[in-house]
């Protein structure tokens, strides 16, 4: 299975949504806790949630840094934000099934409102 417009997906500034909210979203798609995406676990499924979470956070959020998406993540350094935004990139353009599948996942369940 590979997400429909994986490598479309849009880039929404001004958005309704909060950091916590995203997260918040992503760890119930992602169905891990908000402890296990802010560890440092290198358990794939929390490595994916990391960078869906960065990625949309830094597409759907004005006037956040990585540092602030960094103290979203746990207290991440803006180094490894950075790293975890152009992966999400990577995966997008590779059009990898777990992370497209969850990326939509968040989209959709952002655009209903969750």
């Amino acid at each position: 299975y590979v997400a429909p417009g994986c490598k479309t997906l849009p880039r929404f500034k001004n958005s309704r949504y909060t950091a916590a909210d995203i997260k918040a979203v992503v760890v119930k798609c992602a169905g891990i806790t908000v402890e296990q995406i802010e560890s440092s676990n290198r358990n794939r499924t929390f490595v994916t949630a990391r960078k869906v979470l960065c990625y949309t956070v830094r597409n759907k959020i004005d006037n956040i840094s990585l540092k602030g998406i960094g103290r979203l993540m746990g207290g991440r350094d803006h180094s490894t934000v950075h790293h975890s935004i152009r992966e999400a990139k990577y995966h997008i353009e590779a059009n990898d099934e777990l992370f497209c599948a969850m990326l939509k996942s968040v989209e959709d369940m952002l655009s209903s409102g969750f």
